[in-house]
């Protein structure tokens, strides 16, 4: 099974507790590729469970530049674990108000289920996301399990 990731920027739960939940559901659901749209937070997260676990995983990148306004840390994983990518998907060559929706609907395309880490606040990239894979009845697991808005 592929499946996609989406998830928040900020994660409020530690490493240590994320991470076998993470390796968990990849391992129970026999993901054999991870779809990562190589956000920082709990995108690239996922990217370094997967390269530390041997999963493969597949870039899916909004734009060459994406990395330029992440925090030093994660702009420092993305470029380390970019070559360690089964496959790069670049959307666009450079940045515009729809691209990293189109990133998105991209990596639920071509994934068969979504991992989360989402909150249940109903704005921003992540609900949109999730709603996207909803629309499209992917199943979902969630790693954090918090007020889920009722989707169709």
């Amino acid at each position: 099974m592929d499946i996609g990731v989406t998830g928040h920027r900020i994660l409020k739960h530690e490493r240590e507790e994320l991470e076998p939940k993470v390796l968990s559901i990849l391992q129970k659901e026999c993901v054999s590729t991870v779809h990562t749209g190589f956000a920082w937070g709990f995108d690239l997260f996922v990217a370094w469970v997967c390269y530390s676990n041997k999963i493969p995983f597949i870039a899916h990148i909004a734009f060459p530049d994406q990395w330029s306004q992440y925090p030093s840390q994660w702009a420092r994983l993305y470029h380390y674990l970019l070559p360690m990518a089964k496959e790069q998907i670049v959307y666009n060559d450079r940045y515009n108000k729809r691209i990293y929706f189109r990133r998105d609907e991209g990596l639920v395309d071509a994934s068969e289920g979504l991992l989360t880490y989402y909150d249940g606040r109903e704005k921003g990239g992540t609900y949109y996301t999730v709603k996207y894979a909803a629309d499209r009845k992917r199943p979902m697991y969630h790693v954090i399990q918090n007020n889920m808005p009722k989707l169709r």
